[in-house]
């Protein structure tokens, strides 16, 4: 698969109850990622995206970016519903 687009719903169970999330997903080849959030309304419009070297995260709320380095092997956490290629 070279490429995808998906809307994802995530539901997050946690010690205070559950988190629902509406997220769309991109994906190309070879590691290019971006997700919007669209639920819940206070982060409609988060950004986050992954060009293989770093993660750019935009917040319209505070309408700044934040950028973070790669974080070892763990990147399969970040990406909830992204294919891991190990598995093929």
């Amino acid at each position: 698969m070279k490429s995808y687009a998906t809307q994802a719903d995530i539901d997050i169970y946690g010690n205070k109850g559950v988190s629902h999330y509406k997220v769309v997903q991109y994906f190309k080849e070879p590691n290019l990622i971006r997700i919007e959030t669209i639920v819940p309304s206070f982060l409609k419009g988060k950004i986050l995206v992954y060009d293989g070297k770093r993660y750019t995260i935009y917040h319209p709320i505070i309408e700044q970016r934040y950028f973070l380095e790669n974080l070892k092997d763990d990147d399969v956490f970040i990406f909830l519903g992204v294919i891991d290629k190990r598995i093929f």
